[in-house]
Protein backbone atom coordinates (compact mmCIF):
# COMPACT_ATOMS: atom_id res chain seq x y z
CA UNK A 1 0.00 0.00 0.00
CA UNK A 2 2.74 2.52 1.14
CA UNK A 3 4.41 1.28 -1.75
CA UNK A 4 1.88 1.73 -4.44
CA UNK A 5 1.18 5.42 -2.95
CA UNK A 6 5.07 6.69 -3.91
CA UNK A 7 4.50 5.45 -7.28
CA UNK A 8 1.06 7.94 -7.99
CA UNK A 9 3.00 10.80 -6.10
CA UNK A 10 6.00 9.73 -8.02
CA UNK A 11 3.80 9.41 -11.26
CA UNK A 12 2.43 12.75 -10.46
CA UNK A 13 4.71 15.11 -9.97
CA UNK A 14 6.97 13.64 -12.94
CA UNK A 15 3.11 14.48 -14.84
CA UNK A 16 3.51 18.69 -13.39
CA UNK A 17 6.81 18.61 -14.09
CA UNK A 18 6.70 17.51 -17.93
CA UNK A 19 3.72 20.07 -18.54
CA UNK A 20 5.77 22.51 -16.80
CA UNK A 21 8.59 21.58 -19.31
CA UNK A 22 6.14 21.49 -22.55
CA UNK A 23 3.17 23.99 -21.90
CA UNK A 24 3.15 28.10 -21.38
CA UNK A 25 0.51 30.46 -20.17
CA UNK A 26 -0.45 33.88 -21.58
CA UNK A 27 -2.79 36.34 -19.04
CA UNK A 28 -4.88 38.38 -20.48
CA UNK A 29 -2.31 41.66 -19.93
CA UNK A 30 0.57 39.85 -21.70
CA UNK A 31 1.88 39.07 -25.72
CA UNK A 32 4.08 36.08 -25.66
CA UNK A 33 6.91 35.58 -28.40
CA UNK A 34 7.98 32.15 -28.53
CA UNK A 35 11.28 31.48 -30.20
CA UNK A 36 12.49 28.43 -32.09
CA UNK A 37 16.19 28.58 -31.45
CA UNK A 38 16.21 32.35 -30.43
CA UNK A 39 14.28 33.17 -33.45
CA UNK A 40 10.71 34.60 -34.04
CA UNK A 41 8.83 33.35 -36.98
CA UNK A 42 5.98 35.82 -38.44
CA UNK A 43 2.93 34.23 -39.65
CA UNK A 44 1.86 32.82 -42.87
CA UNK A 45 -1.30 34.38 -44.44
CA UNK A 46 -2.43 33.39 -48.16
CA UNK A 47 -3.98 35.42 -50.49
CA UNK A 48 -7.12 36.38 -48.13
CA UNK A 49 -5.24 37.29 -45.52
CA UNK A 50 -6.20 33.94 -43.58
CA UNK A 51 -3.54 32.26 -41.30
CA UNK A 52 -1.81 29.21 -43.36
CA UNK A 53 0.71 28.95 -40.42
CA UNK A 54 0.28 30.42 -37.27
CA UNK A 55 3.47 32.81 -36.04
CA UNK A 56 5.49 33.34 -32.89
CA UNK A 57 3.16 35.75 -31.03
CA UNK A 58 0.61 34.79 -28.90
CA UNK A 59 -1.95 37.46 -27.91
CA UNK A 60 -4.68 35.65 -26.79
CA UNK A 61 -4.68 34.49 -23.33
CA UNK A 62 -5.03 30.87 -22.87
CA UNK A 63 -2.56 27.67 -22.55
CA UNK A 64 -0.09 27.18 -25.76
CA UNK A 65 2.69 23.90 -26.14
CA UNK A 66 6.63 24.19 -27.05
CA UNK A 67 9.40 22.36 -26.77
CA UNK A 68 11.20 22.16 -23.54
CA UNK A 69 14.02 24.58 -23.46
CA UNK A 70 16.53 25.15 -25.60
CA UNK A 71 14.81 23.92 -28.44
CA UNK A 72 11.96 26.82 -27.83
CA UNK A 73 11.75 29.96 -25.07
CA UNK A 74 8.81 32.13 -24.18
CA UNK A 75 9.58 36.15 -24.45
CA UNK A 76 6.73 37.88 -22.26
CA UNK A 77 5.35 41.91 -22.63
CA UNK A 78 3.10 43.79 -21.08
CA UNK A 79 0.18 45.40 -23.12
CA UNK A 80 -0.56 47.58 -20.34
CA UNK A 81 0.32 51.19 -20.53
CA UNK A 82 3.34 52.19 -18.96
CA UNK A 83 5.07 54.81 -17.70
CA UNK A 84 8.11 55.89 -18.21
CA UNK A 85 8.78 59.47 -15.51
CA UNK A 86 11.87 61.49 -16.33
CA UNK A 87 13.80 63.50 -13.38
CA UNK A 88 13.16 67.02 -12.91
CA UNK A 89 15.33 69.43 -14.78
CA UNK A 90 15.84 73.10 -15.17
CA UNK A 91 15.10 74.31 -18.83
CA UNK A 92 15.44 77.99 -20.04
CA UNK A 93 12.68 80.17 -22.06
CA UNK A 94 13.60 81.68 -25.19
CA UNK A 95 13.27 84.87 -22.93
CA UNK A 96 15.60 83.60 -20.50
CA UNK A 97 12.81 82.31 -17.75
CA UNK A 98 13.67 79.22 -15.95
CA UNK A 99 11.24 76.47 -15.32
CA UNK A 100 11.90 73.26 -13.38
CA UNK A 101 9.85 70.08 -15.22
CA UNK A 102 9.46 66.58 -15.07
CA UNK A 103 8.44 64.92 -18.63
CA UNK A 104 7.09 61.87 -18.64
CA UNK A 105 5.70 59.33 -21.42
CA UNK A 106 2.74 56.56 -21.81
CA UNK A 107 3.73 53.71 -24.07
CA UNK A 108 2.52 50.16 -24.98
CA UNK A 109 3.74 46.94 -26.58
CA UNK A 110 1.27 47.26 -29.77
CA UNK A 111 3.68 44.68 -31.85
CA UNK A 112 5.61 42.28 -29.54
CA UNK A 113 7.18 40.66 -32.65
CA UNK A 114 8.46 43.78 -33.69
CA UNK A 115 9.47 44.73 -30.56
CA UNK A 116 11.46 41.49 -29.82
CA UNK A 117 13.32 41.75 -33.43
CA UNK A 118 14.14 45.48 -32.06
CA UNK A 119 14.60 45.62 -28.40
CA UNK A 120 14.07 42.90 -26.52
CA UNK A 121 14.01 43.99 -23.02
CA UNK A 122 11.74 46.83 -21.67
CA UNK A 123 15.05 48.15 -20.25
CA UNK A 124 15.95 48.69 -23.30
CA UNK A 125 13.07 50.89 -24.83
CA UNK A 126 13.30 52.27 -21.74
CA UNK A 127 16.41 53.64 -22.39
CA UNK A 128 15.71 54.95 -25.95
CA UNK A 129 12.75 56.26 -24.63
CA UNK A 130 14.32 58.43 -21.90
CA UNK A 131 17.08 59.89 -24.92
CA UNK A 132 13.99 61.00 -26.97
CA UNK A 133 12.66 62.57 -23.77
CA UNK A 134 15.58 64.70 -23.39
CA UNK A 135 15.61 65.83 -27.21
CA UNK A 136 12.46 66.22 -27.61
CA UNK A 137 12.57 68.71 -23.88
CA UNK A 138 14.40 71.28 -26.31
CA UNK A 139 11.56 72.28 -28.03
CA UNK A 140 10.49 74.41 -24.97
CA UNK A 141 13.49 76.96 -24.83
CA UNK A 142 11.79 77.60 -28.73
CA UNK A 143 9.16 79.16 -26.70
CA UNK A 144 8.94 82.33 -24.25
CA UNK A 145 7.47 81.89 -20.33
CA UNK A 146 4.33 83.70 -21.52
CA UNK A 147 3.35 80.80 -24.57
CA UNK A 148 3.65 78.56 -21.35
CA UNK A 149 1.74 80.12 -18.47
CA UNK A 150 -0.32 82.84 -19.23
CA UNK A 151 -3.96 83.95 -17.73
CA UNK A 152 -5.25 84.51 -21.41
CA UNK A 153 -6.13 81.02 -22.60
CA UNK A 154 -5.86 82.61 -26.63
CA UNK A 155 -2.21 83.42 -25.58
CA UNK A 156 -1.20 79.51 -24.72
CA UNK A 157 0.70 77.40 -27.32
CA UNK A 158 0.56 74.70 -25.29
CA UNK A 159 -1.23 72.58 -27.74
CA UNK A 160 1.49 73.48 -30.60
CA UNK A 161 3.97 72.64 -27.97
CA UNK A 162 2.20 69.44 -27.50
CA UNK A 163 1.75 68.37 -31.22
CA UNK A 164 5.41 69.28 -31.51
CA UNK A 165 6.76 66.72 -28.90
CA UNK A 166 4.77 64.01 -30.40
Amino acid sequence: MRNSFTIVLGVLIALVMLAYMFAFTVRYDQAAVLTTFNRAVEPELDAAGKVIKVGSVKQEPGLYFRWPWPVQQVEYYTTRLQILEDQLEELQTSDRFSLVMRTYVVWRIKDPLAFFRGLRTTEAAEVQLQSMLRSVRGIISRYAFTDLVNPDPEKLRLREIESQML
